[in-house]
């Protein structure tokens, strides 16, 4: 079953996101599932969202042109909705920062650690996160224990690696606390 038909299957829960979205946005409706999988894959595109609630035709613009999204594929390993789960609570917390990241040094530390970790994969390998990356090819890693796209994750302040450092206790790979972030 393709990534497109699971998400229908499971409306109830994409439609929760959506409203929950509209929500956050300040709309008395949901948004359209376009504009959910698109702010999803696009960081960008839902900072422009939470930056423009307050100006509504601003606003609506933006939910009414969502950038398109690369065509999806196959989902082996994490269903669509699992996906859509995790990322959507990843992007509300994300959101809660006001859509910050973290500082260039932390950026590329986070980066590198994860290109020489053992759980790195790409996404081709196993599981083709198309809806949610935004990342150029040579990018598009995935870590398989969590399922994130490394490109993605290691920006934001809000997220950490799932990991426990191999030779550090009580840091993860990333040489950082352990918490409970994701």
């Amino acid at each position: 079953m393709g990534a497109i038909e699971e998400l229908r299957e499971h409306q109830g829960t994409v439609a929760d996101k959506c409203r929950e979205m509209g929500e956050l946005l300040g709309l008395s409706e949901p948004v359209s599932e376009q504009v959910l999988q698109a702010a999803l894959h696009d960081s960008s595109y839902a900072h422009n969202l939470l930056a423009t609630r307050r100006n509504a035709a601003f606003l609506q613009y933006l939910l009414a042109n969502p950038p398109a999204v690369p065509k999806q594929q196959e989902v082996e390993a994490k269903t669509s909705l699992q996906l859509v789960k995790k990322a959507s609570e990843a992007m509300w917390k994300w959101a809660k920062t006001g859509f910050s990241t973290v500082d260039e040094a932390v950026l590329q530390k986070r980066y590198n650690t994860c290109m020489q970790c053992p759980n790195l994969q790409d996404q081709t390998e196993q599981i083709v996160y198309k809806v949610f990356s935004g990342t150029k090819q040579a990018e598009e890693k995935i870590c398989s224990l969590c399922g994130c796209v490394v490109a993605n994750k290691v920006r934001l302040p809000t997220e950490a690696c799932p990991d426990h450092h191999p030779h550090l206790p009580g840091v993860n790979r990333w040489e950082e606390p352990i918490e409970q972030r994701g």
